[in-house]
Order: C-alpha cells, then sequence, then structure tokens
C-alpha cells in the first residue's frame, strides 16, 4: 500500500473534524441554559415582591446558578461527544484491521518511521505491536487515544461548575 493510500484512509476518521461542531454546540447550549435559567430566576425574584436590593442579590445569585449550570452541561456534552468520537473512530479501526490487517501493519510502520525509526527497525516494532495488540498499538500511535487520559464527563462538568462559581 502506497504511502498516500495510507494517508487517503485516514480521512475517514472523525477526530480531526470534531472542532467546529462541538463549538457550534457549546455555543447554542450556553446561550438557550444561561438565558433560560436566568429567566426562571429573576421571575422567582420579581414574583416575590421583594425590594430593590433583594432583587439586585436574587439576581446575581440567578446569573451564578445559571452561567454554573450553563457551563457544566456545555462541558460534559463537549467530553461526552469527545469520547463518542473516539469511540467512532476505535470502530472504524477495528473493522480496517479486520478487513485488511497488513495494510494496517504498513500504516503503523509509516506511523514509526515518521517519528524517526528506520523503515526496518520500524515494521519490527510495528510487527511486534501487532502481535501483542493491533488495536491498542493503533489507537495509541495513529489515534492519540490512551485509556489513562479518556476525560470523564461528569468530572468535566463538576469541574467547570465549580470553577464558574469560584470564578
Amino acid at each position: 500500500m502506497a504511502l498516500e493510500d495510507v494517508y487517503r484512509r485516514n480521512l475517514h476518521h472523525r477526530t480531526h473534524r470534531a472542532g467546529w461542531l462541538r463549538a457550534a454546540v457549546l455555543g447554542a447550549n450556553d446561550g438557550l441554559v444561561s438565558t433560560a435559567s436566568l429567566m426562571i430566576g429573576v421571575s422567582a425574584a420579581k414574583a416575590g415582591g421583594v425590594d430593590a436590593q433583594a432583587f439586585l442579590i436574587t439576581a446575581g445569585a440567578a446569573g451564578i446558578a445559571a452561567g454554573a449550570m450553563s457551563m457544566a452541561v456545555g462541558e460534559y456534552v463537549s467530553v461526552r461527544s469527545q469520547n463518542d468520537i473516539e469511540e467512532s473512530d476505535r470502530v472504524l479501526e477495528m473493522q480496517h484491521l479486520a478487513i485488511d490487517p497488513e495494510s494496517e501493519l504498513i500504516e503503523l510502520q509509516h506511523i514509526y518511521i515518521e517519528r524517526g525509526l528506520t523503515p526496518e527497525l520500524a515494521i519490527q516494532v510495528a510487527k511486534a505491536m501487532h502481535d501483542r495488540d493491533p488495536l491498542e498499538a493503533h489507537l495509541r500511535d495513529e489515534l492519540g487515544q490512551f485509556p489513562h487520559t479518556k476525560a470523564r464527563p461528569v468530572q468535566a462538568a463538576m469541574a467547570s461548575a465549580a470553577a464558574f462559581t469560584a470564578g
């Protein structure tokens, strides 16, 4: 398989196309959640017939709650969508390995050559990685996916909400 064919096949992976979509989803989410939350908080303060100072405190608290909820939900959606994209690429890589393991071996060799190994050493390393666990090798070395760095949506959401509130 020619190197150009290897690169052309990699265009099917989704990770490199996620940035703009994630940003659009987060922007729409922030607008909806923060505006709705703020409106609910201000309505609650107005409905209680409170004085101006209490109204401002309630509106400020509503703004903090709205922002924290918006950030938390946005971060959760962002991280969860990133995990979904990575899982989709994992399934695609499993299919590639099942259909054409030899081309995948050569692809891994090219990755190691680009990192500075000689072609002879690169094929030895690629074969050793394929003998051990070809999917793990491709996820790690081709796609940059590591089990220990996988983001956790709930943890990210809580951190984002806490940071917004503290700020």
